[in-house]
This record gives C-alpha cells, structure tokens and sequence, in this order.
C-alpha cells in the first residue's frame, strides 16, 4: 500500500504541478501561480499518493488530488484536481483516492465536497476512474448536470454512517 504525502514546500508544489501538466493534456497549462493561490490564498491542500510496483522500486501509479475551500462556504470543499496517473486499476484507484477525500473533510472539519470532471478526458482509464466513483462511496449524490462538457458530483459527510465508509456501496449500487 501506498502513502499520501502533503505538498507543502516549493519543490513539493512544483513536483505536483508538473506531474499534472504531464498526466493529461487539459491540464498542459497549469502553473505554478494557480496552484499557490489554490494552496494559500484559498487554504486549500495538495497531495500525491504514490503506490510501488511488485518490485517495491518502481513506481507502478500516482493519484494527484488538490482540495479548496469553497469561495463562499468553508464548510464545503471543492476537488479541484482529482488525478490518477499510471499503471492503476480505477476502480482501487477511486477508493484510495475517496479514503483521502474523507481524511481531509473530517481533518477541516468540513461536511461536503463538489467536484466537476469533465464528461470524457480522452483516455478511457481516466473516463472510467471518474464513472465508478458513484458506485462506491455512500456519500455521493447522483450526478447533476453541468456545463462546458462537465459532470457535477456531490459528496456530502454524515457523520451517523461513518460505519458504512469501507464497504463501498453507492447510489448507483444500491439502486440496483
């Protein structure tokens, strides 16, 4: 199993922006200023977790995710990147990634989050990544409608079904 490491120093913020402009075309474009004011102006948190092949050496994928606090209510978060890069499976990748989304909304004491990933990124792995998430986490909502090619996810934190957490049973699950 892999670790979560937060990126707080220049060069840790650096690594993260490189790594996304790399992992996808969309987002060749990032700088360094976006994401400081993303980091610091807007308190937000930026993490990279990192899981190792078989051979403990190399890597075999990394899951880039960075957090904010809505402009208007502190107490929802809005997922600004959430990115899976590598040999990953998406399905594992989106419960490890949802587990860090968990830890950080109980961390700042928050109740929500939001997220809007775009409807086709141009890599299937990436597409599928983002249509599991519904299927495994209790506290999303069914998808909204957005706009510009986006899908709205919701993730609402209740703390009376914690004890559901690890069994991954979803809306799009449960109405099944």
């Amino acid at each position: 199993m892999g670790a979560w490491v937060p990126m707080t120093t220049a060069d840790e913020r650096e690594h993260y922006r490189k790594s996304l402009a790399a992992s996808n075309p969309i987002y060749a474009s990032t700088t360094i200023d976006g994401i400081n004011r993303l980091l610091d102006k807007r308190r937000g948190r930026a993490y990279i977790y990192t899981e190792l092949g078989s051979d403990g050496v190399r890597v075999a994928f990394q899951l880039l995710l960075l957090m904010t606090p809505d402009r208007s209510d502190p107490d929802i978060l809005k997922i600004v990147n959430a990115v899976p890069i590598g040999d990953y499976d998406p399905t594992t990748a989106a419960k490890i990634l949802g587990r860090q989304v968990r830890v950080v909304l109980d961390e700042l004491g928050a109740t929500s989050c939001f997220g809007t990933p775009l409807l086709d990124y141009g890599d299937e792995k990436v597409n599928q990544f983002f249509k599991v998430m519904p299927e495994l986490f209790w506290e999303m909502k069914p998808e909204e409608a957005s706009t510009y090619g986006k899908i709205r996810f919701r993730f609402k934190r209740l703390s009376g079904r914690r004890t559901e957490d690890e069994r991954f049973e979803g809306p799009a699950l449960r109405a099944k």
